[in-house]
């Protein structure tokens, strides 16, 4: 706070002299901010505008992504049902390679759609391995459910998948009954 003439400057620098109380002050930090905001005006304006964009582009990418997630999850269940289709088809019928892979279309197609998405990506790598498994491409298999569980850790289809896998390999290794 300034002073308005010398006479009022005078009797500050006695008061302080003799040790009391001053009546000037350092303006605080609202004050400051408030002149600093008046002077740069136009700074302040494009961080606003920055700011702003950051914040839409955010809610839209979450509201998207969110979009993408809940696709994703419908597609995974009729991908699960197509999968066990399959996995009953083959178990009960014995049928050569060209049938398998013909059957096993409609659930590959439909992970691909997810992939292609980018949602849940993860949990689609394993439905891909265990259709590569069915049609007995058991390395195929065994990479897509690794890789799956890499992308997914926290997702229980993919090492439960992966489980299951492994447990039919080492099953079949030992000459175990089906």
């Amino acid at each position: 706070r300034r002073h308005a003439n010398g006479a009022e400057l005078g009797d500050e620098l006695r008061r302080w002299l003799r040790g009391e109380p001053v009546r000037a002050r350092m303006p605080g930090r609202r004050e400051r901010s408030a002149r600093w905001l008046g002077r740069h005006r136009r700074v302040v304006a494009a961080g606003v505008v920055v700011l702003s964009a950051t914040l839409a582009l955010t809610a839209w990418s979450r509201h998207a992504a969110g979009v993408r997630e809940e696709r994703a999850r419908g597609w995974l269940d009729q991908v699960a049902a197509e999968v066990d289709a399959f996995e009953d088809r083959v178990g009960r019928f014995e049928m050569g390679e060209d049938v398998r892979r013909q059957l096993a279309e409609q659930p590959l197609g439909l992970i691909e759609r997810i992939l292609a998405d980018g949602a849940r990506v993860g949990a689609a790598r394993a439905w891909r391995g265990r259709v590569f498994a069915l049609l007995d491409r058991n390395d195929e298999a065994e990479a897509e459910l690794d890789q799956a569980c890499a992308l997914a850790p926290d997702e229980p289809a993919t090492w439960m998948l992966r489980g299951s896998h492994r447990l039919d390999r080492y099953l079949c290794s030992r000459g175990a009954p089906d």
